[in-house]
C-alpha cells in the first residue's frame, strides 16, 4: 500500500484557510520572475534582438547578420570581421595580435545606417554616433591553430551607452 504524505493524507485535519507562508512564497516567486524577465530580451517582428539600454551599458552578443535594437539607443547589426590577426590559444606567440569588426549602427531615429570598423586591441575599440558611444569588448570564438573559423560563428560582444557630453 502506498502511503501518502501527511498533508494529503485522509486522516490529516483539514484546513480551511492557506497560512501567510505558502502566500509570501509565491508573491516573492512570481516577484523574482518579473524581474528577471525585465532585463530578457525580446524579438522584433522583423528577427532583430530588442535589450534594454540598461542591458546594453553592461554588454550585448552580436552574433554576425544579426541586429540588436537597444531601446532609445540604437540598432546594430555585426557585418562582418574583416581582420583576423588575433594569436591562437594554443600557440606562444610574441606578439597578441588583432581582429576588427564591422558594424552597422543606426541611431534612434535615424534613416541610413553608419558603418563602422572597430579594434578589440588597436584604436580605436570604441566610437560615439550621434551621441551613442559603441565600444568593443571581445570577439568569440579564438582562433586556434589549424583551424578556420566560419564568418556565421562569430560574436561580438560590445558596449553601447549614451555618450557623456
Amino acid at each position: 500500500m502506498t502511503r501518502l504524505p501527511p498533508c494529503i493524507s485522509p486522516d490529516a485535519p483539514r484546513r480551511r484557510s492557506v497560512g501567510r507562508g505558502p502566500l509570501l512564497c509565491i508573491a516573492a516567486a512570481a516577484t523574482a520572475l518579473l524581474a528577471a524577465c525585465a532585463g530578457t530580451p525580446g524579438v522584433t517582428e522583423k528577427g532583430e534582438v530588442r535589450v534594454s539600454a540598461v542591458s546594453a551599458a553592461d554588454s550585448i552578443a552580436l552574433p554576425i547578420g544579426r541586429t540588436v535594437r537597444v531601446d532609445g539607443l540604437a540598432a546594430l547589426t555585426l557585418r562582418d570581421v574583416p581582420a583576423e590577426s588575433r594569436c591562437p590559444v594554443d600557440v606562444q606567440c610574441v606578439h597578441a595580435g588583432d581582429a576588427s569588426i564591422e558594424l552597422d549602427v543606426c541611431p534612434s531615429g535615424c534613416a541610413t545606417a553608419v558603418r563602422v570598423r572597430l579594434g578589440l586591441v588597436m584604436e580605436p575599440r570604441s566610437t560615439i554616433i550621434d551621441g551613442v558611444r559603441i565600444e568593443t569588448m571581445r570577439l568569440v570564438p579564438l582562433p586556434r591553430a589549424g583551424a578556420l573559423i566560419r564568418r556565421e560563428d562569430y560574436i561580438a560582444t560590445v558596449r553601447v551607452t549614451r555618450a557623456s557630453r
